[in-house]
């Protein structure tokens, strides 16, 4: 509920290096929800979506934990598939910043139950969309009643833009609506975007 501790977090995770270390550069960094390539996608559209270690150690003070004294944060994450690898080096980027996390790993099943019935701090996801078009991330994600939803996210002004955005035939104008309900998102941050996916093929 502390969006200053949701941009300290985001701010604290080191992108690139997860990327690097565990995908050898096979994936990229996100800066957004909206990955290249889709049309309308803006490059760094989610600021917060980026390393700065000074602006989490200064968002950490703001939300009343400077130097992450009295924050303790449970990550929860599926088991397998590498993901606690992830987990790993993002914990240890909230410890760089005095952040004390603790892994919480649980079967597949359990853990949609857990995202479901709202019984998590932080928790992993990925997206893949079913169309190439901002709709299909933004509306499923972010959409206050979507059943995909797991942050539990609700802003009226991002409901508004989405729905008239799907009753907007001209391209343009509904692409334009798209990008403020995206704006809207990424200023309260109610996920944190880490890599884009890619596929490499022989």
């Amino acid at each position: 509920a502390n969006k200053d501790v949701r941009l300290a977090i985001s701010y604290a995770i080191n992108r690139q290096a997860i990327c690097d270390t565990i995908f050898e550069g096979s994936r990229i960094p996100a800066d957004g929800i909206i990955p290249p390539g889709i049309e309308g996608y803006k490059e760094g559209s989610w600021a917060a979506a980026k390393y700065d270690k000074a602006a989490a150690e200064q968002h950490l003070e703001a939300a009343g934990y400077p130097g992450g004294a009295g924050l303790e944060i449970t990550l929860s994450v599926n088991s397998g598939g590498g993901h606690e690898q992830i987990m790993q080096l993002i914990q240890a980027d909230l410890d760089a910043i005095g952040v004390k996390a603790e892994i919480q790993a649980e079967e597949w099943a359990a853990y949609l139950t857990s995202l479901s019935d709202g019984n998590y701090q932080i928790g992993r996801l990925g997206w893949v969309a079913d169309y190439p078009i901002m709709e299909n991330f933004l509306y499923p994600l972010f959409f206050s009643t979507s059943g995909d939803n797991r942050s539990q996210y609700k802003n009226p002004a991002v409901d508004e833009a989405l729905t008239e955005a799907r009753h907007t035939v001209d391209t343009a104008e509904r692409i334009k609506l798209m990008q403020e309900a995206d704006r809207l998102t990424g200023e309260d941050l109610p996920a944190l975007p880490i890599m884009f996916y890619r596929h490499t093929y022989v």
